[in-house]
């Protein structure tokens, strides 16, 4: 019945990993290396901490971000380095 699946409140996947550092990937090609698990270098400069939207002038070395896309939809969580290397993790939407 759908009507009682109608009154809950969900959070969104968003909503739910805010409280981790998020990327957002700009360009296709960022987001099909994504999609197919290939690590990629990101500049540093992007990423933004965790509950606003400020950019982290010193991430920590390894730790995991929530990855958004140019639509403001997570596509997964990623392993991010002090070399600013972003290591897929878990991704939604995979290709291949």
């Amino acid at each position: 019945n759908g009507s009682l699946f109608s009154s809950l409140n969900v959070l969104s996947p968003l909503q739910a990993l805010r409280h981790m550092p998020s990327l957002q990937l700009t360009t296709e090609e960022e987001l099909i290396k994504w999609r197919t698990g290939r690590p990629q270098a990101i500049a540093r400069n992007r990423l933004q901490s965790a509950c606003e939207p400020q950019f982290l002038t010193h991430p920590q070395e390894s730790q995991f971000i929530s990855v958004i896309n140019s639509s403001s939809e997570v596509v997964g969580i990623g392993a991010w380095s002090q070399s600013s290397d972003l290591q897929p993790k878990v991704v939604f939407n995979a290709l291949g």
